[in-house]
């Protein structure tokens, strides 16, 4: 695993006529490096050679383990960022085949690559492994293969004693100190027991340190405000959802989005559409959507526990945000919601209101056949709960 960090593969062909480019030839190179944390410089090789006249014709071919970026004579080589792209290293690497003669000089050259983890290397990764043998953990058991449960549940073990080797302290911090680092360590139960309250104030302090704004991607977002609401931290995931300066989810809309993109600034009123100059930038990419998910399992709290939604967990999380929270100077208090969901039952609705004395009344709907359970998160004495069944007058006041 550690030559996913380090290692290398170039050929530079100067074309003869009629021949044609092969990386049969080419060969791995690495350096010493076991890993790199956060702080760290990127390993980077740099070769210098000699032409005896300029090409005509020459390509470079290249990947990596990782991710690399490649520069001729000080110029960039390519036109793709974060090359080589998505690809699943256990089975193959693609290579890339780029165009460098008008970038080559008779004399001397310089080539220089710059490398770094990538898709499938460092903790991001193999804490998005751990998830993988839960999840198979649970289908099995579903399926009736106990054999094959207990391997991925021996494999999910392994998984994380490898993790805090390499990636705790030994005071049990994290090395790899971003916010995805620690939402990965905390949701997929990476962490010994003993670590994971110092990991919830470490990423709490992340986020307020960062002005209440994400510095998440893909992978770290889908976790940001169910993680947060989880470690009851919902003022964050709040604070967050209401967040206007960039990145966040209201910047987008305050630039003119109707649909989810696929960068926080992928337009903006005043730079247009040119701000990043590579060509990743749909306008149309659900991946930042996945806060409503959390919209409807953690603010309308509606949760299936059974197949179908035959039973529900109703858990909303209200905005109890306080008075004199930091955000609210700049932020409105969230003071109801309602939210509804078709199920092959019927409708399950939830609403929340805030009261004016502080204090908060849920009142939920559900068809006769559906099934429930009421874990609202730290109620006061003082807050009313109804649960109306479909095609019924008499509602059920739900003692807290």
């Amino acid at each position: 695993m550690n030559r996913l960090l380090t290692t290398f593969l170039l050929a530079l062909l100067t074309i003869a006529a009629g021949a044609q480019p092969t990386i049969d030839n080419a060969e791995w190179i690495t350096t010493a490096a076991t890993d790199i944390t956060e702080g760290q410089s990127l390993p980077m090789f740099r070769k210098t050679f000699r032409l005896q006249q300029q090409p005509r014709q020459a390509v470079l071919l290249a990947t990596a383990l990782g991710i690399y970026d490649v520069s001729l004579n000080g110029q960039p080589v390519g036109r793709h960022e974060l090359k080589p792209g998505w690809t699943d290293y256990r089975k193959e690497v693609t290579f890339q085949t780029m165009d460098v003669a008008p970038l080559l000089r008779k004399g001397d050259n310089d080539l220089c690559v710059q490398l770094s983890r990538g898709w499938w290397a460092g903790a991001i990764s193999r804490g998005e492994y751990g998830r993988q043998p839960q999840l198979m953990d649970s289908i099995s058991m579903a399926l009736g293969k106990a054999a094959d449960a207990q391997h991925y549940r021996q494999l999910y073990q392994d998984i994380r004693q490898e993790f805090c080797q390499r990636y705790l302290t030994a005071d049990g911090r994290l090395k790899e100190t971003t916010q995805t680092a620690y939402l990965l360590a905390l949701r997929f139960g990476l962490l010994p027991e003993e670590h994971r309250a110092a990991a919830r104030d470490s990423l709490r302090q992340k986020i307020e340190q960062n002005g209440y704004r994400l510095s998440t991607g893909f992978v770290g977002t889908a976790l940001l405000c169910p993680v947060l609401s989880d470690l009851g931290m919902d003022d964050l995931a709040y604070a967050l959802l209401l967040q206007r300066q960039n990145p966040s989810w209201l910047y987008s809309v305050d630039q003119g989005a109707t649909t989810i993109w696929e960068r926080w600034d992928s337009y903006t009123r005043e730079g247009g559409f040119h701000k990043h100059h590579w060509n990743m930038n749909s306008f149309n990419h659900y991946a930042y959507g996945v806060i409503a998910e959390w919209m409807y399992a953690y603010v309308g709290g509606i949760r299936p526990r059974a197949p179908g939604f035959s039973h529900v967990i109703l858990a909303p999380h209200a905005d109890r945000r306080p008075d004199g929270h930091p955000t609210l100077q700049s932020q409105p208090r969230i003071g109801w919601a309602r939210t509804r969901i078709l199920t092959p039952h019927g409708y399950v609705t939830s609403e929340w209101h805030r009261l004016p004395n502080g204090h908060y009344r849920y009142e939920f709907s559900l068809p006769q056949s559906v099934t429930f359970d009421v874990q609202i998160p730290n109620p006061s004495a003082d807050d009313e709960v109804i649960v109306k069944r479909e095609s019924s007058d008499a509602p059920v006041q739900v003692a807290l």
